[in-house]
């Protein structure tokens, strides 16, 4: 018989409630890989933030400096930063032609956009150096292709945005299915379901801290290409040593399940990611 607003109240406040659980819950998670499900899976529970709560926190945050990196302008800064560290091809008129022949109306538009920048716009010179390569090497790329390659230089902070409205909603969707490809790798260690499922959570909530990273730095030179593959490296270890930490095997297992686990969850990955650029289209 309570109003709606007080229930409101209350349900907000539970969920979104910060106290010290969210700092133990964190320096286990970004600390102790795989501990946090360990807790879970032995039922020592209330000296942590659930999965659940945890997961919609590291959305918040996510969503959070992803948009202050937006409004500051860091994204278009770090897009339009020139390098020539991997070396660079000019297009002939006839190739940017060719390219042009197999778009419609507004992707041309587009194209002649990006094309007629400063010889210094780094996605002008991406998208020059991709046309003469792949005309010289490959004989071209479909139209599908380049329209997407082009939607996204065109405006690739507008695209991140979009995107990454849609990206939670996504991931959330997606997590059943990582949970059913672990349980599947792991079949033989006989566990619930729903004990997979809040691994494949803490696991997704560090990516999400992993994919903030990824933003800040932006691989557009040879340092920061460098760092960025460091950071890929830490998070494959980070999964590495989550699962030897909660399921106990050997490294040589650990590797070789993780490897079968990597290769189906790369697809259920990029389709999510298809399904997110698609949903966020202009």
């Amino acid at each position: 018989m309570r109003s709606l607003r007080p229930m409101l109240g209350d349900f907000f406040a539970d969920t979104f409630e910060v106290d010290s659980r969210i700092f133990r819950t964190l320096k286990l998670l970004f600390f102790k890989p795989g501990q946090l499900s360990i807790e879970f899976a032995g039922n020592r529970r209330a000296r942590y933030l659930s999965p659940i709560r945890l997961f919609l926190f590291m959305c918040f945050v996510h969503l959070g400096l992803l948009a202050l990196f937006i409004s500051t302008g860091w994204l278009d800064r770090a897009a339009s930063t020139p390098t020539d560290w991997f070396g660079y091809e000019e297009p002939t008129p006839e190739q940017i032609e060719a390219v042009r022949s197999q778009l419609g109306p507004e992707q041309r538009a587009q194209l002649d956009d990006i094309m007629g920048r400063g010889p210094d716009d780094m996605n002008r010179r991406t998208m020059a150096n991709y046309i003469a390569l792949d005309s010289s090497v490959t004989g071209g790329s479909s139209p599908a292709v380049y329209r997407v390659l082009i939607g996204y230089y065109y405006d690739p902070v507008a695209v991140i945005e979009r995107t990454a409205r849609h990206t939670t909603l996504v991931v959330i969707l997606s997590l059943p299915l990582y949970a059913l490809i672990l349980s599947i790798v792991y079949f033989s260690e006989r566990r619930f379901f729903v004990e997979h499922l809040v691994l494949v959570i803490h696991l997704q909530s560090f990516s999400l801290v992993a994919l903030l990273a990824h933003y800040l730095i932006m691989p557009r030179s040879l340092p920061t290409t460098v760092m960025s593959v460091g950071i890929a490296a830490g998070h494959v270890w980070y999964y590495l040593m989550a699962l030897r930490r909660y399921f106990g095997e050997s490294w040589g297992r650990t590797v070789g399940r993780w490897l079968v686990f990597a290769f189906f969850s790369f697809f259920v990955t990029l389709a999510g990611a298809i399904a997110a650029y698609l949903l966020g289209g202009p």
